[in-house]
């Protein structure tokens, strides 16, 4: 059976199978599976059976996906023929489970993609048959995967399914589960057509209900009664889209309250199975929502509230529960039918008990979340159905103090609160009561829950003031909690996490009061400010501000609308809080943003609390508010953000006219110093906030003695104290610096003293170590005052009180000077910071620090004092960078100075330890200590100045650069230079030439050491030139290999060409500065040709080195003295490397040898005859220079260009190529002879001798050579004949014999063409005898290549003829004419030859071969413009005359035309044709009739008939226009002569009725 057979059996089969209607004839199982089997399995029909069977054989491991999805890709191939296979396989018994479900899921997706699948009757019997079976018999996944596939079948063919199921669904039988399952998935799937078949389902239903025990039917049941339910809720709400009359509710109300009656009150009482109870609760929901809204039904159902509150004792599912009472209440609500009061207090008391189980607790459910969320809807609706009773049952059970009982119904009770019911309004009292009645108990869960209740009282308006109990309970919260925090105990709950959450909600609280407007009282305002300037409520400080800017917006209200003035009677005072609020604004993303609420509060009180400070608040606030929205706690600079600030509080005190106020906010800022603790950036914010106050104050005395103060009770022990102290100098001597002076002076006098036992910890009775770190403290503090000073009343302090007072503490003959390392370094940042502050405000010229000499001489010792066997304190480092400040203060110190100041440092950092040897922190030290010293050298290399750099670098650098390379091992010097180079571009030029000094340096001095290390150097080198990408860098590592260069050439140069790997661009770079640095270029170049001479060497990087040293040159003068060996080299080894198999192989690419050595000559020539390189250019010789076949050609036309020159290195040249000659074994011998004999008129080759050696080896050459050989061979003989003509004539025999043998050359095209070009060249060297027979020979050559299909060969043997006519003896005119006769027609039909260069060939040859045709007067009337006529016009009229002409003078010669036309009429080119053919018609007009009777014709009117069928139109009217010719003179000549008409007629007769001979119609011969 074919393929479109079984398709349509198969259509015919399931076609009448269709939907709704079955065959009328019944067939057996048999029957169907031999039909699937005819249909599909047979072997003809492409085997589809065979397929699907291997798919559904596949082991079960295998992807049921992937199975599904080609059973589905060969339905769309074979629609018609899959079902009944599948079919076959669900009635095969045979068949395993796997393979039954991949089918039921395979017509599944066929359905869902779009396939259209008509189920036959077989399938729903097997499909329904596998629904009833046991458990035991037929697996669960099976038959859901038939009951899935019912389903989906269903929505198209909904009637013959839905009968069957109904066939099975029997009254008072207990049904099968899975016959119930897929009644409810149809139903839901097919919800319009399933309202017919819903009564009398349900109606079965109801009568099985009671007899089923079983709990897997049971659940079903309940699941198929859900999707109903469900279909039924959708029907009822768009039932105009069914086609069968309506349904009421009330009629499906009457189907469902019997099945909700036993369901609730019989199966879910008494059922034992968790997953039983789960499925009735699941059905309950829906049909409670059919059913509530009935209300004769709602009394019912609102007895059974008992009911479904057992079942939170029974671990039923809670949440469906939840959702069933939650469904009951919310209908009760809705037909504003209340529940009954009974059932209120027990709803209430278990869905409390579901919050806070009591008892054992139970494991958290699943949809615990959910559950609460549905319980606090309850409750709430609970609350508009019973708000009394509810009330009465919180408030019970809120004073029986059960803490999580009372968190819960707090929560609740907040909640409902919240909701603004109206029917609560009423009884709002109710519920501040209950709130009331917890307010005793202290367990941190019910204070939190309580505080959130009265939050939502307020916020509702149920409490209308917060003043009285309220606030009172939250300021007792809040000192609970402040006490709790602020004496943290081991029982902590949490660490005090539970009572900062407590102290926020408090705050919370009176915020949401003012937001409210439910507290406005002078005591809140009171009670929150007081809250505000105690630290324990930093945490909860953001919600403070924010009430408190509500709080006083609403006060300076009261103020306008009363017209009177409210005083902030106790409030704090206005410096106090104003440092507060500083203390707060210094981490403003604290707490939520407390700084831009603390900013906002300080805008609010400007009014009332601060009057010409804040006059500009207005304006500056919010753009300090706004800078903060702008950033995050991650993109805002601390510093910046300090700075501002400062400015801030700078502009608010300096506008203040109040005598004493600053100082009094000093004062209340030296509190918050000493209450917030160390190590915090708020407390050094702080000190710099009192110092800039201080500065502001126009109190000098009252400065002095507060500032006494703070430095008596600091702790100078303490760094971070110590650090705060500072800045609080560095910012009060902007503006105080008399007054600083005056403090620091009295410290030192308590220091001295030292007898107050008060202060005793100033005086001498401290250890030796403190004492130090006392006096390390004191010079920081005086160090400290000359960063933001005036410049006029520093410089003054400076020299006379600042640097005195430093220099007098600081005893370098005490051990503690030289030793101490504390002590060391406050000097050395004393030092660092004044020399900093003189620098840009002192002029040179008038202010001069007489103690720098002094100080400099300190840091010197300091740094030669520094252990040389390790690094253990950045003292060497911080001294070296205190030394490089101090040199730029006025006045500069000299060379000799700075030169001892350099070797001083570089010593004391030269003699440590390797850096490798370094451990731990003495590594970070050792790489600082490099840093500040190549600073410190930079430093006073700028400061030298241009006109004394190079002093500097000669007296100064150098020295010191010899001995550190002197004294460096020879095992490190590598490393050294390494690291010399790594600082290339790292800091500036002045740097980048140090280290180039420093490196020449080394390399002079270490010469013999760094002979074996020069390759390394060099990697080092490339290594860091290579990736590098700034320019100037790169000219700096460059200038380091030149440098090296210049001491080790040869190493430099062979360490190059071994470099790996090495890009183009650093390599062009690096023998670019090599040829052009100093005098290097002569022995690079010298070096590179000495290895390309190497055989053994490798070729490529040498010549790579040539191509870029070259290319690299400014100049040609370094190429001239060596340009003839270069060139010869280059010449000698492209002929080398194109004479290797090898690199033959794989030429094609750019970097091959000889591409490279081309393109190092091109580069060469370029350089020096630029003329020439553009010349060779123009000839493609590079091209074939490259090509192993033009290599000869190339070298030809390179000499040839070089000849032209007249170049002065051509004898150098020369004279390296003539040796060779001498042995015909040397391999550079082709070279030789392809260059010299371009040259054989040059001085150098006029020697008799080198002439002759060159004719003998070219004769050799033509004998024994390959075909570029011979060709060479040929042109030389040419050439020589050409620039030696002498010697032509002396071996003009081996010339001749040789040259005609290249003529008669058929395997080479060019060397018959050569040898055509040389025998016109040898033709004047000829004498003597031979001219003769060399003239007949040559003749008969060049005729025979007049025809030929080369455009190169036809033209040089035109040229030849035509040289041969010109130069023809008069004694061998007649013999000579002899050849021009057989060649007369291709010299008359060549004028239309397609190459341009044949018939300017043929043209001349034409004019010198006139005299031999006797055409002498007609070819001087010859004009050149008819090679130039497209139409042909005037060369017709010259055939024309020339026929005629002959017709007269020589008829014989005529007849020799006119046999040769036939011959071009087959010839390739198309204009030879059309002249052809209008020769013949011209020749037979030109002839006499009875001449023309006698000739032979035939061949010609052949040629002619041919020509009938050519594609060129003007060919065929041509070819028809010349045989009418050939007709009519016929026609004529038989008129007339002896044949009559008789004859005429039979010679037509022949030509017209007998057929061309083959080979002669459409065929045209190629020419020879």
């Amino acid at each position: 059976m074919s393929e479109t057979q079984a398709r349509s059996s198969a259509s015919r089969t399931i076609a009448n199978a269709a939907p709704g209607s079955f065959p009328t004839g019944e067939r057996t199982r048999t029957q169907v599976h031999d039909e699937a089997v005819d249909i599909a399995g047979a072997p003809s029909c492409g085997g589809l059976h065979y397929p699907i069977r291997h798919l559904l054989e596949l082991p079960e491991e295998s992807s049921p996906k992937e199975v599904v999805l080609r059973i589905v890709r060969a339905a769309r191939l074979q629609p018609a023929a899959v079902m009944p296979i599948l079919v076959v396989t669900l009635q095969q018994g045979q068949a395993s489970v796997w393979q039954k479900v991949a089918v039921y899921r395979s017509l599944r997706a066929m359905l869902e993609h779009g396939l259209e699948v008509e189920p036959v009757r077989e399938f729903i019997a097997a499909a329904s048959e596998q629904l009833r079976a046991s458990p035991g018999e037929t697996p669960r996944e099976l038959q859901l995967a038939a009951s899935n596939a019912l389903a989906t079948f269903a929505r198209g063919h909904f009637n013959p399914i839905m009968m069957e199921l109904q066939r099975q669904l029997r009254p008072f039988a207990q049904p099968h589960e899975f016959t119930l399952l897929t009644l409810g998935k149809i139903a839901a799937a097919n919800v319009y057509g399933y309202v017919p078949f819903l009564g009398i389902t349900l109606t079965t239903m109801q009568t099985v209900t009671r007899r089923l025990e079983d709990s897997g039917r049971r659940r079903a049941l309940c699941t198929a009664l859900g999707q109903m339910c469900g279909a039924i809720r959708i029907y009822l709400r768009s039932w105009e889209k069914s086609s069968y009359p309506r349904i009421s509710v009330q009629q499906f109300s009457a189907y469902l309250l019997p099945l909700y009656t036993c369901l609730s009150r019989t199966w879910l009482p008494a059922s034992d199975s968790q997953q039983v109870k789960l499925a009735i609760l699941k059905a309950l929901g829906p049909m409670l929502s059919i059913l509530l809204p009935r209300t004769e039904f709602q009394a019912q159902i609102f007895d059974d509230i008992s009911l479904l509150l057992a079942q939170y004792e029974s671990n039923a599912q809670d949440l469906y529960v939840t959702k069933i009472l939650a469904q009951i209440l919310q209908a009760s609500l809705a037909n504003n039918n209340p529940i009954p009061r009974r059932h209120v207090e027990p709803l209430a008391c278990a869905l409390t008990r579901q919050i806070c189980p009591r008892g054992e607790k139970r494991s958290p459910s699943c949809h615990t979340r959910e559950n609460h969320a549905e319980i606090s809807h309850i409750f709430l609706q609970l609350a508009r159905l019973h708000p009394t009773a509810l009330l009465g049952f919180f408030q019970r059970e809120l004073e029986a103090h059960q803490e999580e009982m009372c968190v819960a119904l707090l929560v609740l009770l907040s909640r409902i609160v919240g909701a603004q019911l109206p029917e609560l309004w009423s009884r709002r009292q109710l519920c501040v009561k209950a709130v009331k009645a917890v307010l005793g108990d202290d367990g941190p869960k019910v204070r939190l829950a309580t505080l959130q209740a009265i939050g939502q009282l307020l916020c509702t308006g149920y409490l209308e003031r917060v003043e009285g109990w309220p606030l009172n309970y939250i300021s007792l919260q809040l000192a609970v909690s402040a006490h709790q925090l602020g004496h943290p105990t081991p029982g902590l709950p949490l660490g005090g996490l539970e009572e900062k959450t407590i102290q926020r909600a408090s705050m919370e609280v009176l915020c949401e009061a003012v937001t409210s407007k439910r507290g406005t009282s002078q005591e809140l305002w009171t009670k929150m400010l007081s809250f505000l300037l105690q630290p324990h409520y930093t945490d909860s400080a953001t919600p403070l501000c924010r009430g408190l800017t509500l709080l006083a917006c609403e006060r300076l209200r009261w103020v306008v609308g009363e017209q009177s003035n409210l005083k902030p009677g106790n409030s704090a005072a206005p410096q106090e809080l104003l440092a507060r609020i500083l203390a707060l604004v210094v981490s403003p993303f604290e707490g939520s943003g407390r700084g831009a609420a603390a900013l906002l509060l300080l805008k609010a009180l400007r009014p009332e609390v601060y009057k010409d400070v804040a006059e500009h608040w207005w304006v500056e606030v919010p753009i300090m508010v706004n800078y903060l929205q702008g950033h995050s706690r991650y993109t805002l600079e601390p510093a910046a953000w300090e700075l501002q600030l400062l400015e801030f509080l700078k502009k608010s005190i300096r506008r203040n006219q109040e005598s004493g106020w600053n100082l009094a906010l000093g004062k209340e800022i030296m509190k918050q110093v000493q209450a917030h603790p160390s190590s915090t950036a708020e407390k050094l914010f702080l000190y710099k906030a009192l110092g800039t106050a201080l500065s502001a104050a126009r109190d000098s005395s009252g400065v002095a003695l507060q500032l006494q103060d703070l430095l008596l009770h600091t702790d100078y022990m303490d760094e971070t104290e110590q650090k705060g102290i500072c800045s609080c100098l560095n910012y009060c001597a902007e503006g105080q610096l008399s007054a600083v002076l005056r403090a620091l002076s009295w410290l030192e006098e308590e220091i001295s003293e030292g007898e107050d036992s008060g202060h005793l910890h100033l005086g001498q009775g401290l250890p030796q170590p403190e004492k130090s770190r006392m006096k390390a403290a004191l010079l920081r503090l005086y160090s400290s005052v000359t960063t933001r000073a005036p410049q006029d009343e520093l410089l003054l302090q400076l020299a006379s009180v600042i640097v005195p007072k430093i220099l007098h503490h600081y005893k370098p003959g005490s051990p503690e000077g030289v030793k101490g390392t504390q002590l060391a370094l406050s000097f050395i940042q004393c030092v660092s910071e004044i020399s900093l502050s003189i620098q840009g405000r002192a002029d040179p010229t008038t202010f001069q620090l007489p103690q720098k000499r002094a100080l400099l001489e300190h840091l010197v010792d300091i740094v030669k004092a520094e252990p040389l066997d390790a690094l253990v304190s950045p003292v060497r480092q911080q001294a070296m960078a205190a030394l490089r400040h101090l040199s730029k203060v006025p006045e500069l110190l000299s060379l000799e100075e700075n030169v001892a100041l350099v070797e001083a440092c570089l010593h004391s950092v030269i003699a440590l330890p390797p850096l490798e040897l370094a451990k731990g922190a003495s590594q970070t030290l050792y790489a600082g200590a490099l840093a500040s010293l190549a600073e410190l050298v930079e430093t006073l290399l700028d400061n030298s100045g241009d006109h004394n750099s190079s002093e500097w670098f000669q007296g100064g650098f150098q020295a010191v650069f010899r001995v550190v390379s002197r004294t460096l091992p020879s095992q490190e010097i590598v490393t050294f230079l390494r690291t010399l180079l790594e600082q290339l571009r790292t800091v500036g030029v002045a740097c980048d030439r140090t280290v180039l000094l420093w490196f020449e340096v080394a390399v002079r001095e270490r010469g013999r050491d760094l002979r074996d290390k020069v390759r390394s150097i060099v990697a080092i080198v490339c290594s860091y030139l290579q990736p590098s990408k700034d320019p100037g860098k790169r000219l700096f590592l460059t200038r380091a290999v030149c440098i090296l260069a210049e001491h080790h050439c040869r190493m430099v140069c062979a360490s190059l060409l071994n470099q790996p790997l090495f890009q183009d661009r650093a390599r062009k770079e690096l023998w670019t500065a090599l040829v052009t640095y100093k005098d290097c270029c002569t022995p690079i170049l010298k070096y590179l040709l000495g290895w390309l001479s190497l055989e053994a060497y490798s070729c490529v990087p040498v010549l790579t080195a040539l191509h870029e040293a070259v290319s690299g040159l400014k100049s040609c003068a370094s190429l001239l003295p060596m340009l003839s060996e270069l060139c010869h080299m280059l010449l000698c080894q492209l002929s080398r490397l194109l004479g290797d198999e090898t690199l033959r192989s794989d030429g094609t690419g750019p970097q091959t040898p000889f591409r490279l050595a081309a393109a190092v000559l091109q580069a060469v020539l370029y350089k020096v005859l630029p003329e020439v390189a553009k010349e060779l250019d123009a000839a493609n010789t590079w091209m074939f220079l490259v090509q192993p076949g033009g290599f000869l050609k190339g070298v030809s036309l390179l000499a040839r260009a070089l000849a032209r020159s007249r170049g002065a290195f051509l004898d150098g040249l020369l004279h390296h190529l003539l040796p060779p000659l001498s042995s015909p074994e040397v391999p550079g011998i082709n070279l030789s002879l392809a260059f010299c004999m371009e040259l054989t008129g040059h001085p150098v080759m006029r020697n008799p001798e080198t002439l002759d050696l060159l004719v003998q080896r070219l004769l050799a050459k033509f004998e024994s050579g390959n075909a570029a050989e011979r060709l060479l061979a040929v042109q030389g003989l040419g050439n020589v004949a050409e620039g030696a003509p002498e010697e032509a004539k002396k071996h003009q025999k081996a010339f001749l014999a040789t040259l005609l043998q290249a003529t008669d050359d058929a395997s080479s095209l060019e060397i018959a063409c050569e040898g055509l070009r040389a025998l016109g060249k040898v033709w004047g060297c000829l004498g003597g005898r031979r001219v003769g027979y060399a003239l007949r020979a040559a003749a008969s050559r060049a005729r025979l290549h007049l025809q030929q299909a080369d455009d190169a060969l036809r033209a040089a043997a035109f040229e030849l003829f035509g040289q041969l006519a010109q130069a023809a003896p008069p004694k061998h005119a007649k013999s000579f004419a002899k050849e021009v006769g057989p060649a007369s027609a291709a010299l008359l039909l060549h004028f239309r030859d397609p190459s341009p260069a044949v018939a300017k060939a043929c043209y001349t040859a034409f004019l010198h071969c006139a005299l031999f045709m006797g055409l002498q007067e007609l070819a001087g009337d010859m004009d050149a413009g008819l090679l130039t006529d497209a139409l042909g016009a005037q060369h017709t009229c010259l055939m024309g005359k020339v026929c005629r002409q002959l017709a007269q003078t020589d008829p014989a010669l005529l007849d020799a035309v006119i046999a040769e036309v036939p011959r071009y009429a087959h010839c390739t080119w198309e204009g030879i044709r059309l002249a052809a053919c209008k020769l013949a018609g011209i020749l037979v007009e030109a002839m006499e009739t009875q001449h023309l009777v006698g000739l032979d014709l035939e061949p010609l009117l052949q040629s002619l008939q041919a020509l009938h069928k050519d594609p060129c139109p003007a060919i065929e009217a041509a070819a028809s226009e010349a045989a009418r010719i050939v007709q009519q003179k016929w026609q004529e000549g038989a008129d007339a002569g002896a044949c009559g008409r008789r004859g005429w007629l039979l010679f037509s007769g022949w030509l017209f009725s007998r057929r061309p001979k083959e080979g002669l119609v459409g065929v045209r011969p190629r020419p020879i």
